[in-house]
């Protein structure tokens, strides 16, 4: 097996990590032994001639079987080709949609939405509770005796909820 890596030759600077690193295979050099390589099996479908020997090889491996599969199923003919790929599409475009579902809309959406209503909920217990504290502070300063207007003028509640809270015995 050949490994071939880009590198400039005139210093001999290596290129490392670029993805179109090839690598290649003489067919007419693999072992007709497994030498305990996972690759063996990957090698010897490549080198097979016929179906026999694809059938052999693919029955010992599953990923080699499925690959074995999809390869009659695309040298059918064009129609069968043409329906394979409709399919392999509307997966990846399925995936696609639920990964971005995921990823970037639902889920951040989701996020979005319960931050709000946490925030709106908060802004709620925080009015409801200066309600509570003014009508305490104005049943307070009624008990003291204070006049309607003095109360109105700290607590900022309206006359009718004043007057009630004055008519009211105290609990």
């Amino acid at each position: 097996m050949n490994h071939f890596q880009f590198m400039n030759p005139a210093n001999g600077l290596l290129f490392a990590g670029i993805p179109e690193i090839v690598y290649t295979a003489e067919i007419e050099k693999i072992p007709a032994k497994s030498d305990g390589d996972a690759a063996w099996a990957w090698l010897q479908f490549f080198r097979a001639r016929s179906k026999e020997e694809f059938e052999m090889i693919a029955q010992k491996n599953p990923e080699i079987r499925q690959t074995a599969d999809t390869l009659y199923t695309l040298s059918a003919d064009e129609a069968t080709r043409a329906e394979y790929e409709a399919q392999l599409k509307a997966r990846r475009d399925h995936k696609a949609q639920v990964d971005w579902a995921y990823d970037d809309g639902l889920a951040k959406g989701i996020e979005k939405g319960i931050e709000k209503g946490r925030e709106e909920g908060l802004s709620k217990g925080r009015e409801q509770g200066r309600a509570v504290e003014r009508l305490e502070t104005a049943r307070n300063a009624l008990a003291k005796g204070l006049s309607l207007d003095l109360v109105y003028d700290i607590t900022g509640l309206d006359m009718e909820t004043l007057k009630s809270l004055a008519n009211r015995p105290r609990e």
